[in-house]
């Protein structure tokens, strides 16, 4: 039967010739909507009912070698709603009764004059019409079953595979389809590769070749599918020129129609089902559009299941990124998992150093190959940058469009995620305009987990230089404070006793030996906790302030800076001070100690004319409690270390130009 609705195609089959094409002309006349054939053997009939399209035959009940109801028998045993109408000569009640018994779908007794061809042509049109509305019915019923049928095997389907297995399955064992497949365009190879199939379409698949380009291979409904993103349709493959491709294959595995379904896109290019019939015409414009929606349903099904994968594998990372010891650690676990998980071959994490750049400290390999080596951006310069300073994720649809002077190669979307004030994973791809709140929201979690497993990186590292502050707190109580404490038992009842100064000047020693490790102790516990709140302070006055708070005696200060540093100034006080003490107390009285700036401008310089520190001693001057001076409590250095850590710097020892030793900070703000 035709399409459902317009012209109708009426095969009239009747031995006498002129009657017939007399029959002909009045049905055409009678209506526009009628197409009319005529044949005069019942056999040949049969012949065009097999190999033609009619929606209706109008048969005489006598004829020679095979009467109306023969005919009836045979059209009726291939093609069973086919309307047929018994138009006869022979009128009884007796034929009437045997057409009704026989299954005609009306009869209609020839008369005399043109009015009966009035009554005919109005019968041929109502029994087409009945019959193509019970077809409707049937095909609804079929699509709403089909359409009830993948939706319960989605509701069970967990993966994407899983889901794209149903969907093919569930066509293939419709009444209407016989095979299907699921594919997805490459943008490299132009092509569209299945991932899924079911009735057999694999074996198709094998000798074809399909792709979504504008070439002829790209032109059947295919590739128009996932270019256009709209259901495509070839009601009769031997018809249409856009599959003559695929023409052979199709006759060889016999299907006669195509509909293909776009689903979900990625770079511009959707994901297309396939469906494929053994008739033509086999899906009606309501049934493309039920399709149409459907297509919808999988896609969404599709991203559920993708996202439960995601998520799944965002657990798996995050108790990895758990038990990571170290900063680096966190930031290879991420760029793996955004990888392996999220899908994105290409993305790197940078993380903020001492000198406020936004370092790469790990690359997956396809962001190498891609990207080549990256750059540190300064924290508000850059993509990346600004993304930091920003705190909000930054989508690019196409980054070869911003102009700031940095290379990305062949990235086009890119995407910036801050880690909190960690650092930022960026993620691109060669496509333009493939990121989407799904792959934004995705890509925040993971960032959210990193952040949260350098935070606790820190803490772990913060818990080690507390408990090893409370180590060296252990060791003086346990042993440096013994020592004056044991020279007090010692000598106090000796100078009770004899009442010579001697004893009581032991005892004041070891009094005021004492009362130094206590204050260093605390100072050093103090100087361990970073800097809030620093502000410019000019270090020449630092250096003066320092100076006039230590016992110099004959030692001489020379001050050759005029910078204004960002710091707490109560703490670079204290370290300059440790310093100068620290010279005084291995250089003696007549050391001269100078303050100045680093020849690069990243920091300043404490220096002497003294001995030096030997370079077996500088690996260790810096750790609590050592020291070479008998007079020394051993924590000054460790002091001055603590205040250059809590504010951010480093703090190293060298050979000062004098011969002495020279102590450079670095990582310093200064300010013009």
């Amino acid at each position: 039967m035709n399409a459902m609705g317009g012209d109708v195609r009426v095969l009239h089959v009747d031995d006498d010739e002129d009657l017939a094409a007399i029959a002909s002309d009045y049905l055409e006349r009678e209506s526009d909507r009628l197409s009319v054939a005529t044949v005069t053997d019942p056999e040949r009939a049969l012949e065009r009912v097999r190999s033609e399209s009619f929606d209706c035959v109008v048969s005489d009940y006598q004829m020679p070698g095979m009467c109306g109801f023969q005919l009836l028998e045979a059209v009726r045993g291939e093609y069973p709603d086919l309307p047929f109408i018994l138009f006869t000569g022979k009128g009884s009640e007796e034929v009437a009764s045997e057409a009704v018994s026989a299954g005609v779908t009306d009869y209609l007794q020839k008369e005399t004059g043109t009015e009966q061809y009035a009554v005919l042509a109005n019968r041929v049109e109502n029994a087409v019409a009945a019959a193509r509305a019970e077809e409707r019915a049937e095909r609804q019923e079929r699509i709403t079953a089909l359409v009830r049928d993948i939706d319960r095997r989605l509701v069970e389907a967990d993966t994407v595979a899983a889901v794209d297995r149903a969907v093919c399955e569930a066509f293939a064992d419709s009444e209407t389809y016989r095979f299907a497949w699921i594919g997805e365009p490459d943008p490299e190879t132009g092509e569209i590769a299945a991932r899924a199939a079911a009735g057999g379409a694999d074996e198709y698949l094998d000798g074809v070749t399909v792709r979504h380009d504008d070439t002829p291979r790209g032109r059947g409904p295919a590739g128009r599918a996932a270019r256009t993103g709209e259901v495509q349709y070839a009601a009769s493959v031997p018809e249409d020129e856009t599959f003559e491709p695929w023409r052979a294959a199709a006759e060889r595995h016999g299907f006669e129609s195509v509909v293909a379904v776009p689903l979900s896109a990625e770079a511009g290019l959707h994901d297309v089902l396939a469906v494929y019939a053994d008739t033509t015409d086999a899906t009606s414009e309501t049934e493309r559009a039920v399709l149409a929606e459907l297509g919808d349903t999988i896609s969404e099904a599709q991203q559920a299941a993708e996202t439960r994968r995601r998520l799944e594998g965002l657990h798996a990372v995050t108790r990895e990124l758990v038990d990571a010891e170290a900063k680096a650690e966190v930031a290879r676990l991420t760029v793996e998992a955004v990888r392996d998980t999220l899908g994105y071959p290409n993305n790197l994490v940078r993380l903020v150093d001492d000198d406020d750049r936004l370092r790469p400290v790990a690359i997956s390999e396809g962001a190498e190959l891609m990207l080549g080596d990256r750059p540190a951006y300064p924290v508000g310069e850059g993509t990346a940058g600004r993304a930091f300073a920003d705190g909000e994720t930054l989508v690019v649809d196409d980054v070869q469009a911003v102009d700031d002077g940095y290379d990305r190669k062949d990235a086009r979307a890119s995407m910036y995620v801050p880690i909190g004030d960690h650092g930022t994973l960026s993620i691109g791809d060669t496509a333009a305009g493939v990121f989407d709140d799904s792959d934004v929201y995705l890509a925040e979690i993971f960032a959210a987990n990193a952040e949260a497993a350098l935070d606790r990186v820190e803490q772990a590292e913060t818990r080690k230089r507390q408990n090893e502050r409370l180590s060296a707190f252990t060791s003086v109580v346990s042993h440096d404070l013994r020592n004056p404490l044991s020279v007090l038992v010692g000598s106090l009842p000796l100078a009770e006793e004899t009442g010579e100064a001697e004893h009581f000047e032991r005892c004041y020693g070891a009094l005021d030996r004492m009362e130094r490790l206590i204050d260093d102790l605390l100072r050093l516990a103090r100087e361990g906790e970073t800097v809030d709140s620093p502000a410019p302070v000019e270090l020449a006055a630092v250096a003066r302030d320092a100076w006039d708070t230590v016992d110099t005696a004959g030692a001489d200060l020379r001050v050759e800076t005029d910078a204004t540093v960002v710091a707490d100034g109560s703490r670079l006080r204290q370290l300059v001070e440790n310093l100068a003490r620290n010279s005084i107390e291995h250089g003696g009285d007549a050391v001269t100690v100078t303050v100045g700036d680093l020849p690069d401008g990243d920091g300043f310089f404490v220096a002497d004319d003294g001995p030096g520190v030997p370079d077996d001693d500088r690996e260790r001057v810096f750790e609590s409690g050592f020291s070479t001076s008998p007079e020394g409590t051993g924590f000054g250095l460790a002091i001055v270390a603590e205040i250059a850590s809590a504010h951010g710097w480093s703090v190293s020892v060298t050979d000062g130009d004098a011969g002495g030793a020279r102590f450079e900070v670095r990582g310093v703000d200064a300010r013009e």
